[in-house]
């Protein structure tokens, strides 16, 4: 029978633990990236748990506080907070200086990754400590996620107040609601952490992007722009901007924004991996007519004008890469099969979100073999089909299934999932007989049909 080690063995085990184990184990008690940003921003009883992590973790036995201590990168997060509840007066704000400036000597010259919350509109005196804390410790940031609740925007902003260069900033969020809605021309074309060379993950919510020089972010892997105030012509300038994305998001576009003016000629994305479109302004304009259309997607369709066909012409000339592509509220026609799928050679993965299949759409890619020729995964999400979609949905999947003669030989659709409501909520959805026909064909298929209470 083996003796239980000793405690001196124990002992050296965590001491001999490498540096990399360790912060492996930090990590998976905070949670991935977005999770700490969803817990910094969800209030103090999701902030603290993961703000006051490493003097917990430093007070589990002595060794593991001078590990702790001694390791720099545990101490790399930092919360600013601008919420006037919390800074009434100095002596609050002198608080939370005496905090960062624990924080950051424990840091050291690890690369921090910055968290502000309700950043003021126009700056007080008692903000004016940490705001320079914010600015002096700018070029060392790697992460900067900022959840803003200004009720102006002035001069005095927050934004001009950090323009400076961030050399080792990779990742930025900005996220605030009303920023779309205020006029300010002085405003306009800030200088927005102009020199961000290494900057490749930025997320946009609710600020203009006419306000931003998107040309000083060459090295850009990932973009997220939601209520940004932009049209679909932004499309054509992503070539030109960013000619190294891999991933782009796009929410909320308008047709009657005025911003981009030009459309330049479509560039070439080699490294073009996924693309998501949602809302108005992109989606309805795969519509094949506007009589195909709902009465809701009309305005919308009506003052495209120029940027009718703007997105069809990024998908046949700049996403000749793409492997996954989700679509929010469109309608799937024969025009989309030759238009979008058809340029796509190499997606994998396509995820459709309150979408309509109009009654040629089935058939029309049964017809066209080389419309996504390689791929695996269809997802389907409170979509709409028409009442006698059944056989000729099944007869696509049996063209697509893994080893069909159609298919490529790397190809086949492996992976089915629908969701839908209820028949009894919503027609237009697959009929039980429809789901038992096809099972057999994608035996991995996940049907779901959401309960009344999620509405």
């Amino acid at each position: 029978m083996e003796s239980s080690p000793s405690s001196s063995d124990r002992s050296l085990t965590l001491d001999s633990l490498p540096a990399e184990l360790f912060m492996d184990i930090i990590d998976s008690a905070s949670g991935s990236a977005s999770d700490i940003e969803e817990a910094m921003f969800g209030g103090d009883d999701a902030r603290l748990p993961v703000e006051l992590l490493p003097f917990r973790i430093s007070s589990v036995c002595r060794r593991w506080r001078e590990r702790t201590l001694n390791t720099p990168r545990v101490w790399q997060r930092i919360y600013l907070s601008f919420n006037r509840q919390r800074l009434l007066h100095a002596e609050s704000a002198a608080q939370q200086i005496r905090y960062l400036d624990l924080i950051l000597s424990r840091a050291g010259a690890a690369p921090l990754h910055v968290f502000v919350g309700g950043a003021p509109g126009t700056v007080q005196d008692y903000h004016r400590s940490l705001l320079d804390v914010l600015r002096d410790i700018l070029p060392r940031v790697q992460r900067l996620s900022m959840w803003t609740a200004m009720e102006s925007i002035t001069h005095r902003s927050i934004f001009e107040e950090l323009v400076r260069p961030a050399p080792l900033l990779q990742y930025l969020s900005v996220n605030r609601d009303d920023f779309v809605a205020i006029s300010d021309p002085g405003f306009t074309r800030i200088s927005f952490f102009y020199d961000s060379p290494r900057l490749s993950e930025l997320r946009l919510c609710g600020v203009r992007m006419s306000f931003i020089d998107c040309a000083r972010y060459p090295n850009l892997r990932s973009l997220k722009l939601s209520a940004c105030d932009f049209n679909p012509a932004i499309l054509a300038h992503v070539g030109h901007w960013w000619p190294r994305i891999e991933h782009i998001s796009l929410e909320s576009s308008s047709t009657d924004s005025a911003w981009p003016t030009t459309m330049p000629p479509m560039a070439p994305l080699p490294h073009l991996r996924s693309i998501e479109l949602h809302s108005n302004g992109m989606a309805p304009m795969l519509y094949r007519h506007p009589q195909d259309a709902d009465v809701s997607f009309m305005e919308s369709l009506q003052s495209v004008g120029s940027f009718e066909n703007c997105v069809l012409e990024f998908f046949q000339h700049s996403a000749l890469h793409l492997e996954e592509f989700t679509l929010r509220g469109a309608y799937l026609s024969q025009r989309f099969v030759h238009e979008v799928l058809e340029p796509c050679k190499h997606l994998r993965a396509l995820h459709l979100q309150d979408s309509t299949c109009g009654e040629d759409f089935w058939s029309s890619w049964t017809a066209t073999p080389s419309a996504a020729p390689t791929l695996r995964e269809l997802s389907f999400h409170e979509c709409r089909f028409p009442d006698d979609a059944g056989s000729p949905f099944v007869a696509f999947l049996r063209e697509r299934r893994p080893g069909a003669t159609t298919s490529s030989k790397d190809a086949g659709i492996e992976a089915l999932r629908i969701a839908q409501v209820p028949r009894s909520m919503q027609a237009h959805v697959l009929t039980p007989h429809d789901i038992r026909l096809v099972r057999p064909v994608v035996p991995s298929a996940i049907v779901q049909v959401k309960e009344i209470d999620d509405f």
